[in-house]
C-alpha cells in the first residue's frame, strides 16, 4: 500500500512539472519568439529600403 501511495505523489508531480512547463512555454518564449519574428521582419523591410535606396542613387 505504502508504494502505490508514492507512485500516485510520483505522477501528480510529474503533471505539476508540465502545467509549470506549460505555462512557461505560454507566458514567456511565445511572446520571445513572436517578438524575434517581429524585428527580423522590420530589419529585412529596412533592409530592402536601403538596398533600392543605394541602387537607385547610383548613375
Amino acid at each position: 500500500m505504502k508504494h502505490k501511495h508514492s507512485t500516485v505523489k510520483k505522477t501528480g508531480l510529474r503533471g505539476a512539472v508540465m502545467v509549470e512547463y506549460a505555462l512557461l512555454l505560454l507566458l514567456v518564449a511565445l511572446p520571445m519568439i513572436s517578438a524575434f519574428v517581429l524585428v527580423g521582419k522590420q530589419m529585412f523591410k529596412d533592409y530592402r529600403a536601403a538596398q533600392v535606396a543605394i541602387l537607385s542613387s547610383k548613375p
